[in-house]
């Protein structure tokens, strides 16, 4: 799996959130948090269903504000357990159903959340831009 996603223009836009009002911070963050639901759906079309477990246990965290950076993570599994068809609990199990190229999955695919998130980065920016001109920031 990849180490994250580069957004190019991400500096500049942190540059410019230091300097920016609460107000539109918030706004920002919120904008930010919706971009990760969308992305967050599409992914879900795209995730791998043997039991429901790990397609259930997608998430999108609420935006981190910090001194200028606003921030959410999109993730699958994490630390609970998931039970598999033949009743193994595994931790970890979206890491390996992730990136295992070569399984075939009759519902889902491989890179379900890396592949959506290379195909949306290009929007992100734009989307969060266009949301917040809409509302008047």
């Amino acid at each position: 799996m990849a180490d994250g996603i580069v957004l190019t223009g991400i500096r500049e836009l942190q540059a410019n959130l230091k300097g920016l009002s609460k107000k539109v911070r918030d706004k920002f963050a919120d904008e930010l948090y919706q971009e990760g639901l969308r992305i967050m759906e599409l992914s879900q079309k795209r995730v791998p269903v043997g039991t429901t477990a790990l397609k259930e246990s997608g998430r999108v965290t609420k935006p981190t504000v910090t001194s200028g950076d606003v921030s959410i993570t999109l993730s699958y599994g994490g630390s609970t357990p998931v039970t598999t068809r033949t009743g193994l609990q595994v931790v970890n199990y979206a890491i390996p159903v992730h990136e295992r190229l070569g399984v075939h999955h009759p519902v889902g695919q491989a890179k379900f959340l890396e592949s959506v998130m290379n195909e949306e980065a290009p929007f992100i920016l734009r989307n969060i831009a266009e949301n917040m001109e809409d509302t008047g920031f």
